[in-house]
């Protein structure tokens, strides 16, 4: 919340999508490291989450006419479920040619 000049509260609400989307990414990041890398399509689930939330947030924030906040939120949502995917993909493309001796 910024106080305006004049003394006003700006009373702009935080998307809920753009929320949810921060949570999915770091929910991603945070528990496959532990589970290992047979969960990685279950908690990879996490990071799609993590990008489609993103993108509705960010769609909702800029049709909102400046009655929504949170796109720097939805951002890092976006940036975390990415990463994850592409991690995730690069991990199971080296075990897949690791177990077929290539």
């Amino acid at each position: 919340m910024q106080i305006a000049f004049d003394g006003r509260a700006d009373m702009r609400r935080v998307s809920f999508p753009a929320i949810a989307s921060v949570i999915c990414g770091v929910i991603s990041w945070l528990i496959v490291p532990f589970i290992g890398v047979v969960t990685i399509g279950i908690f990879g689930a996490f990071a799609i989450f993590a990008v489609l939330l993103g993108h509705a947030a960010r769609r909702s924030i800029r049709r909102s006419d400046g009655t929504r906040s949170g796109s720097g939120l939805a951002r890092a949502g976006l940036i975390l479920g990415y990463g994850q995917i592409a991690v995730s993909t690069t991990l199971i493309v080296l075990l897949i040619a690791n177990a077929t001796g290539q």
